[in-house]
């Protein structure tokens, strides 16, 4: 099959100030110990959050409901110890975070959309793509297209960004999605970008549970209302299959 599910939440604007201490005892033992050790509070909720995304993707596509392990390859890119068979890929940024899961190798990358550095794009960039910056009336946007397909690329082959760095992926090996302030990028690997269903589902975390009280540590998530309108629209070339369903996670103190 070609299914990809990508499961994003870009509302950081509404977590509280302590929801990684909150909910990391969601986590089990090998990823609260990263959580731990890092000092920003964003990174914290990157953490808890990119996992719960994963664990609540995983029970919704396969019935899975149990805490799962990694496994990481020479370039430290992760796979899921007991089911060899289940591919997946996490990225965040500022803007949001991302993880998408399917039955084959995949390579997802977010990214801000910051202002245009020539300096650095001359580190990292063809000459065509050089080129193409050098032409184009956005370059940050566009800049934010070409990075996010050299780490999409990269992930999905499990290698390091620095081995494709001025490398451009083969035509129409990425499909991107754009927002006004950061972008998506997935690679199927092998596949074509228009060989691939992508679904997308919008997470969100709030006080959404009906008796008040955080969903018991261990569980999968519930789902939640559909997202309500007046969230940006996205741009590009990739299309949402229908509605999304958004994740609702604990966002209260226990």
């Amino acid at each position: 099959m070609n299914d990809v599910s990508i499961y994003l939440f870009d509302k950081k604007e509404t977590l509280r100030g302590r929801f990684a201490d909150i909910n990391i005892d969601r986590l089990p033992e090998f990823r609260r110990g990263r959580c731990i050790r890092y000092r920003r509070e964003t990174d914290k909720q990157a953490c808890v959050i990119s996992y719960l995304l994963l664990r609540q993707g995983l029970y919704e596509k396969y019935l899975i409901s149990e805490p799962v392990e990694f496994i990481y390859n020479d370039y430290s890119k992760p796979y899921l110890k007991d089911y060899p068979h289940i591919f997946f890929n996490i990225s965040h940024c500022e803007q949001g975070i991302v993880c998408a899961i399917a039955d084959f190798e995949i390579g997802i990358d977010i990214q801000d959309i910051h202002p245009y550095d020539p300096a650095v794009a001359k580190l990292v960039c063809s000459l065509d793509e050089l080129r193409r910056l050098a032409e184009s009336a956005d370059p940050a946007r566009l800049f934010c297209r070409i990075w996010t397909a050299k780490e999409s690329y990269a992930k999905a082959r499990g290698i390091g960004v620095a081995n494709v760095l001025k490398l451009e992926p083969p035509e129409g090996a990425i499909a991107h999605r754009e927002w006004e302030n950061f972008i998506v990028a997935l690679c199927g690997g092998k596949r074509k970008a228009d060989e691939i269903h992508i679904e997308w589902v919008n997470a969100h975390f709030g006080d959404l549970f009906p008796t008040g009280d955080p969903a018991p540590t261990g569980d999968p998530a519930p789902t939640g209302d559909p997202v309500p309108n007046g969230d940006p629209a996205p741009r590009g070339d990739l299309v949402p299959t229908g509605d999304p369903v958004p994740t609702v996670l604990s966002n209260h103190p226990k």
